[in-house]
C-alpha cells in the first residue's frame, strides 16, 4: 500500500484532514407505564434528541392542561399523555390507525372511546402515562402517515386532593368530519368536539431525505424531502434495489465537475446520517484518479468550509471521509477499502456516516459503518468540529467535487462506482438492521 501522502495535495485531502413532587414510573405490563400523583408540570416527552410530535390536551374544548407527546422507541410508537397544574388523567384511551376510517366511531360519525384498542383506568389518577404500540404486529410499521385520536377522563384537584371538577379532554387536531367518514356505511353525522391529529411517520423516524435513485424520475421525485437536480450525463444501474445511478464518464477538462445529481435545501444539524447502497467499480484504475462519492457544503467555496465528504483515491489506495468546521478544523477519516470487513468491489454494500459534534472524544464524532458495522480508521488530521455552522446555502452533490481547479496529477472523477437508495437522517442513527428495507 502506498504510504499516507500530506493532505496539502488534493482538494479533497485538503477537506478531509483538514419545584413539584418526585415521579415514580410504575410498569403496568407490556405497552403501559405511568407516572405518580403530581400537581408539577413535567416534560419527559421523547428522550433527548429522538423527534417528537406534541400536540396540547385540551379539557372542556378550550382549556389547555397539558400534552400529548409522539415518538418512536425500538419500533414501537410511544404516546404520552401528561397533565400540568392539578389536573390528574383518570382514564386515558388511544386509537392509532393508518387512516381515519381505522378510528371506531358510532352510527353518527362519532368515536367511541369505550371501542378504542388502548385503554387503560387509573385510580388514583395520575400525571402522565404512555402507550407503547408495536407497529409491527399492528400491520402500521411502513406506514408514511398515521392517524390518531387521544382522549382523557380527567378530573381538577384541590390543594389538599379533593376532586373540584371533571371534565373530558382530547387531544388537539381535527374535528371528526361528517365528509371523512361518509364513505363508512352508516356513518356521516359527526357533530360532537372530539378531535383527531396526524402524525408525519417520516418526521418522527428524522427522515431528512429518501431517494430512490433509480431513474430520472425517481432521482426528480424524492419520496422524502428536497427532489434531486440531475447535472450533465448520467445512467442507471442495478444495484440493490433495482437501479442506482451512475455518473458517465467526464467530458473535456477533468477539473471541470459536469455529471453529477445534487439536492438542494437540507439544512443539516450538529447530528445526522447519511447512508447509501455502494457499488463500485475499480477494476480499470490507473494511478492519478480520485473518485469524488459525496459532498455536502456550498459549492464554489475554496478552501471548503462546513463541510462533509467522502471520496476514494487509488494513490493512496484509502477511501477518506471528513467533516469539519474548515479544513483545519476537522477530521479526516481513512479506511483501507481491501482490508476492511465488508468491502466488496461485486456486490453492493451498505456504507453509513454518522456525526455528532457534542461527543467528548473527537474522533467518535465522525463514524463510518459498512453493513451496519462500525469501521476502524487511520486518522489523519484532527481539530476539534462541531458540525454546528453548516451554511444555509449548502447543498448535498452526490458523484462529484465541488470546485474547478488545476488539479491535473489528479483526476477527478466519479464513473466507477453506482450509488443507490440515499437517505439522511436528522439523528445520529447507529442501528442500520433496517438497511435491507427499501
Amino acid at each position: 500500500m502506498k504510504r499516507f501522502i500530506a493532505p496539502t495535495i488534493c482538494l479533497l485531502a485538503i477537506a478531509l484532514s483538514s419545584a413539584g413532587c418526585g415521579r415514580s414510573n410504575q410498569v403496568l405490563g407490556p405497552g403501559h407505564e405511568q407516572a405518580g400523583r403530581s400537581a408539577a408540570f413535567t416534560t419527559a416527552g421523547a428522550p433527548a434528541g429522538i423527534p417528537a410530535q406534541t400536540v396540547a390536551l385540551v379539557a372542556g374544548q378550550t382549556k389547555e392542561i397539558g400534552s400529548v407527546s409522539v415518538w418512536l422507541d425500538q419500533g414501537r410508537l410511544a404516546v404520552q399523555y401528561e397533565t400540568q397544574a392539578s389536573w390528574v388523567l383518570d382514564a386515558t384511551h388511544l386509537a392509532v390507525a393508518a387512516s381515519i376510517g381505522g378510528i371506531p366511531v358510532n352510527n353518527s360519525g362519532n368515536p367511541v372511546v369505550g371501542h378504542f384498542p388502548n385503554t387503560q383506568s387509573h385510580s388514583p389518577g395520575v400525571t402522565q402515562y404512555t402507550y407503547y404500540i408495536d407497529l409491527a404486529a399492528a400491520g402500521l410499521e411502513n406506514e408514511p402517515m398515521l392517524e390518531l385520536a387521544a382522549q382523557a377522563d380527567v378530573s381538577l384537584l384541590s390543594g389538599t386532593g379533593d376532586v373540584t371538577q371533571r371534565e373530558g379532554a382530547w387531544a388537539r387536531g381535527e374535528p371528526f368530519d361528517p365528509v371523512l367518514m361518509s364513505g363508512r356505511p352508516g356513518k356521516g353525522q359527526g357533530g360532537n368536539w372530539a378531535m383527531h391529529f396526524a402524525v408525519d411517520m417520516n418526521q418522527l423516524r428524522g427522515l431528512l431525505l429518501w431517494n430512490k435513485l433509480g431513474s430520472r424520475d425517481e432521482v426528480e421525485h424524492s419520496v422524502v424531502g428536497p427532489n434531486g437536480v440531475i447535472t450533465g450525463d448520467i445512467t442507471y444501474l442495478a444495484c440493490e434495489y433495482g437501479n442506482g445511478f451512475k455518473a458517465m464518464p467526464r467530458t473535456g477538462d477533468h477539473n471541470i465537475p459536469n455529471n453529477f445529481v445534487e439536492f438542494p435545501n437540507l439544512n443539516l444539524g450538529p447530528k445526522g446520517c447519511i447512508e447509501f447502497w455502494f457499488l463500485p467499480d475499480w477494476t480499470d484504475w490507473q494511478v492519478g484518479k480520485v473518485v469524488d462519492v459525496l459532498w455536502y457544503a456550498v459549492p464554489g467555496t475554496s478552501p471548503l468550509v462546513n463541510y462533509l465528504a467522502m471520496g476514494y483515491n487509488d494513490w493512496q489506495e484509502m477511501m477518506n471521509f471528513g467533516a469539519g468546521n474548515d479544513s483545519n478544523n476537522g477530521l479526516q477519516w481513512s479506511i483501507v477499502p481491501g482490508s476492511t470487513p465488508g468491502w466488496s468491489t461485486t456486490v453492493p454494500f451498505h456504507v453509513a456516516i454518522t456525526w455528532e459534534g457534542t461527543l467528548p472524544s473527537v474522533p467518535d464524532r465522525l463514524q463510518v459503518y459498512l453493513n451496519g458495522t462500525r469501521v476502524g480508521f487511520l486518522m489523519a488530521n484532527t481539530g476539534n468540529p462541531t458540525f454546528t455552522n453548516w451554511q444555509a446555502s449548502a447543498v448535498l452533490r452526490l458523484a462529484s467535487r465541488f470546485n474547478s481547479g488545476d488539479w491535473n496529477r489528479h483526476n477527478w472523477d466519479a464513473d466507477h462506482m453506482v450509488i443507490d437508495n440515499v437517505k439522511i437522517w436528522s439523528y445520529p442513527k447507529r442501528d442500520f438492521s433496517d438497511r435491507f428495507h427499501e
